[in-house]
């Protein structure tokens, strides 16, 4: 089996190579780094308030409920840096923020998925543009286990068929399971995006006919996989990559082209090679296609050193850095 550790963040410019791409082990090298030091304004105030800019101002943000745990730090790090600008960060499912989005009620959101078919045919119809976004970070839907289980792998049929057929069982096809049909546990609702990305990356956009155990938080998932047994939690990469008390299911997969990948060890260095199925990618949305208050705080969370090390160091993949992969 192939193994892959994390190489030591490097920040320098790399040098560009047609000829061969080396894979194996993950080495970051950043492209942008934001700086605004240069550029601030001291207090700028108007009639005794805080006038807008691109480091002042009142923003209010929705962060979708499935990663704003994940978002907590940078978030934090935006308001130590940026002590002029008033910032309420509230969680809602997706749908939630997507409709606030589409009625022009929220300038800036976080959310992990695209736009529904029903959401992109109202657009059209309204003919409403569909609106500046920046992706902060690739992540992925994994299925993990209490560490000890001996489920040692799954294909992306035997979970499409387990979740979409009624009479599929997948103690049946996976002898490790000695019998046993395992629980299946996920966190946030119908409305979240992680069960929006589960039904249309796992599921393939099929009803869901297996029975899920709906939980409230990705912790509570990770508490009944402890203490359940036979239980596989669903949730994103991001979730548990670093959690030494499950484990993560290697899931063998078909890309578009039907061609046939083996399963691999999860982890970011996989993610970026394209050899981990379900990859899921968070963004910031801003309502306005314009350089303002917004569009900073879109750009702090997806190009900021600080932040880019964070989601590396949280095992996802930050969407504006280079991966230079080695094999060990």
């Amino acid at each position: 089996m192939e193994k892959t550790l994390l190489k030591k963040l490097e920040m320098r410019s790399s040098k560009k190579n047609s000829q061969k791409l080396k894979l194996g082990c993950c080495a970051i090298v950043f492209l942008f780094t934001l700086n605004f030091t240069a550029c601030e304004e001291q207090n700028p105030k108007k009639n005794g308030e805080i006038v807008e800019t691109m480091n002042s101002g009142k923003l209010d943000v929705l962060c979708d409920d499935a990663v704003y745990s994940l978002m907590q730090k940078p978030i934090s790090w935006y308001l130590e840096t940026y002590n002029q600008v008033t910032l309420t960060v509230k969680p809602a499912s997706c749908n939630e923020i997507m409709k606030n989005l589409l009625a022009n009620q929220v300038r800036v959101c976080i959310i992990s998925r695209d736009y529904s078919p029903r959401e992109d045919s109202l657009m059209k119809v309204y003919k409403v543009e569909k609106h500046v976004r920046m992706p902060i970070a690739d992540d992925a839907i994994v299925f993990y286990v209490k560490t000890g289980n001996m489920l040692d792998s799954l294909t992306d049929k035997q979970l499409f068929d387990v979740f979409t057929r009624n009479e599929a069982r997948l103690s049946k096809m996976n002898p490790s399971l000695a019998g046993k049909e395992p629980i299946f546990a996920i966190s946030g609702s119908v409305n979240s995006s992680l069960f929006y990305n589960f039904k249309n990356l796992v599921a393939k956009g099929s009803k869901i006919v297996c029975p899920m155990k709906m939980l409230s938080t990705p912790d509570s998932v990770v508490d009944f996989v402890l203490n359940t047994p036979n239980a596989i939690g669903i949730g994103y990469l991001s979730h548990v990559a670093n959690n030494g008390k499950v484990r993560l299911i290697p899931i063998g997969f078909h890309d578009s082209s039907g061609k046939y990948f083996d399963a691999k060890p999860v982890h970011q260095s996989y993610l970026v090679q394209g050899l981990m199925p379900y990859k899921v990618t968070h963004y910031v949305y801003v309502l306005e296609d314009r350089k303002n208050l917004p569009f900073w705080f879109a750009t702090y969370l997806g190009k900021e050193r600080r932040v880019m090390e964070y989601l590396r160091d949280s095992g996802i993949v930050p969407s504006f850095a280079k991966f230079q992969l080695i094999p060990e």
